[in-house]
């Protein structure tokens, strides 16, 4: 199989995970968002995300653990003839 040449486009993704303050049990709920719009390389895609994870870090009910944007590059394998 060869790799064709990889396909370096605008294929983000963002993701925030963290957990809440109060507990079941023993234990926090632990959450992930994952956030996706047509054109996640718009500035103001990122602005968004932003202001989500700016409201739940100052939020006294929930941690942010991670947040993150994701850059993904393709190199499609084809078959060799």
């Amino acid at each position: 199989m060869a790799l064709q040449s990889p396909q370096d486009g605008t294929d983000y993704s963002y993701a925030i995970v963290g957990h809440s303050v109060a507990r079941v049990g023993d234990y926090p709920m632990g959450f992930t968002i994952g956030l996706s719009t047509d054109n996640m390389a718009d500035p103001a895609a990122l602005a968004i995300v932003q202001q989500l994870v700016d409201l739940l870090a100052a939020s006294a009910t929930f941690v942010v653990d991670t947040a993150q944007r994701t850059h993904t590059r393709v190199e499609a394998i084809s078959p060799t003839a």
